[in-house]
């Protein structure tokens, strides 16, 4: 959950993390209802791989869900998420779904943890996923200066201009890109 405070009296609560980056969401199966009741969720913990959002839809902050989560920066989150970036765009998909196993088993480990242990223990589950990422498939592009160098000038810029920059065609930057 993350919560923020805008002016005294205020919040916004966003359970998902949802917007136009990619985000991991892994819940303790404990929900906080309207008033500040904390409960057991019937489906237990869970883990969500929230993809790149082009709409905002409907939220019901009535209810949050207690948990841990990770923002990934642009052109960095297939390196974590084990699946193609573009699969995910307006999709939820189970961090199961993502990483098998052990998207199955992390939620769960963090129940028993408190919350500097929870994030210790999804540090660690990212850098064991780091460790194991096979980069050959960007074929010597550095996707994330480039998608850096796309943020700084608030996205003008042309695929052609980022492509030369790569030293590669337009087309296999775009193929980059969408993986």
């Amino acid at each position: 959950l993350r919560e923020t405070f805008f002016a005294p009296g205020d919040s916004f609560c966003s359970p998902l993390l949802a917007d136009g980056n990619v985000s991991l969401v892994l819940s303790s199966g404990m929900t906080c209802e309207l008033g500040g009741r904390w409960r057991a969720d019937a489906a237990g913990p869970s883990g969500r791989v929230i993809g790149p959002m082009t709409r905002v839809g409907e939220t019901d902050v009535r209810e949050c869900t207690e948990g841990v989560g990770v923002y990934f920066r642009p052109a960095q989150a297939s390196t974590f998420v084990g699946m193609p970036i573009g699969e995910l765009t307006d999709r939820i998909v189970g961090a199961d779904d993502a990483w098998g196993a052990v998207g199955r088993g992390l939620a769960a480990e963090l129940v028993e943890l408190d919350d500097r242990a929870r994030v210790d223990r999804l540090e660690a589950a990212l850098l064991e996923r780091l460790a194991r990422f096979d980069g050959s498939r960007l074929a010597g592009i550095d996707a994330a200066g480039l998608a850096s160098r796309v943020l700084s000038c608030d996205g003008h810029v042309t695929v052609e201009s980022l492509a030369a920059a790569a030293g590669v065609s337009r087309q296999h930057l775009a193929r980059v890109f969408r993986d």
